[in-house]
């Protein structure tokens, strides 16, 4: 094999595993699906309630949908060296470029939808609502559940050019940027349990932390956190999570 040819096969697998780098963030993202979903109906009945009676309940911590953005450094580089026509077959050119089409509408979209995010946490400093600040909280709100049901759309459109191109299901090993219990949390650092998930607390549950740790922690270790309260901080997978 010529040198030419193994470059073109290293290029191969540098793409190739850039792209499955982002469709374990995807999964990931999806996987958040049902607890982003019932956030948003929490936060739309607090409004709704606030409609006929102003003053609310502080919510404790809103949180926010976890973001992870989409790499492309490997196929730019390749694109701006005009090695794509060698770099893979004419049939399979333009599904890489339609599944990095989609990665970059979604990097830009998940980016909006942080700052819906950041609008809807203000909730956390208010006691009192007015008609005014109902309408522009329920407008950011409808515009979150629009982005998130867009991405989730992306994600649906996108899986069929991922399996023609046998793209691997690897772990997505950055899950979470952050893990942490509320300074201010007595309840929590006490490991106590609240009845009934929703803005205003959550069942605290007992994190293990595996041997991806063993390097920087003496095991065995745990960590109690409440999980409502930290939306955007799940680590590793559920199996990792048990009821305390």
């Amino acid at each position: 094999m010529s040198s030419s040819d193994l470059k073109q096969n290293e290029a191969r697998r540098a793409v190739r595993g850039e792209l499955e780098v982002n469709m374990s963030r995807l999964a990931s993202r999806a996987a958040q699906k049902h607890c982003v979903e019932n956030r948003m109906e929490e936060i739309q009945a607090l409004l709704d309630k606030a409609a006929s009676n102003p003053s609310i309940t502080t919510p404790g911590w809103v949180g926010r949908p976890q973001y992870w953005s989409m790499q492309t450094v490997r196929w730019d580089a390749i694109a701006q060296s005009a090695r794509c026509r060698r770099f893979c077959l004419p049939t399979t050119l333009p599904d890489y470029g339609a599944l990095y089409s989609w990665m970059s509408i979604i990097n830009g979209v998940m980016t909006t939808e942080q700052a819906d995010w950041a609008r809807l946490r203000t909730l956390e400093h208010m006691s009192r609502l007015t008609p005014e600040m109902i309408f522009e909280l329920n407008a950011t709100l409808q515009d979150a559940r629009y982005l998130n049901w867009r991405i989730r759309r992306w994600m649906m459109q996108m899986e069929p050019t991922e399996v023609r191109l046998r793209l691997r299901k690897i772990r997505n090993v950055l899950p979470a940027t952050t893990i942490g219990v509320h300074p201010d949390d007595d309840a929590a650092q006490r490991g106590a349990s609240y009845p009934t998930p929703h803005l205003w607390g959550g069942t605290v549950r007992r994190l293990r932390l595996g041997s991806a740790f063993q390097p920087f922690l003496p095991l065995p270790l745990e960590i109690r956190i409440d999980p409502l309260r930290t939306l955007a901080l799940w680590v590793l997978t559920d199996s990792n999570w048990q009821d305390v």
